[in-house]
């Protein structure tokens, strides 16, 4: 799943700059974006970051009905 924060926000904001999706390390700041501003309790963890990766890996294999 991307998100593309520019095509939300509609521009492009120094003092809040949207993630760059050619990054290597894109996937795990949208991680960290996810878990502050849901104030989720000992977030974010290297751990359940790479446990969400597998997770989204197994079910990109599952065919659809």
């Amino acid at each position: 799943m991307l998100i593309d924060l520019r095509k939300i926000v509609g521009h492009y904001d120094p003092q809040r700059p949207a993630l760059d999706p050619t990054t290597p390390w894109y996937e795990w700041n949208s991680y960290c974006e996810c878990c502050w501003s849901l104030n989720a309790p000992g977030q974010p963890r290297h751990s359940r970051f790479l446990a969400f990766q597998r997770y989204l890996k197994s079910i990109e294999k599952k065919p659809t009905k």
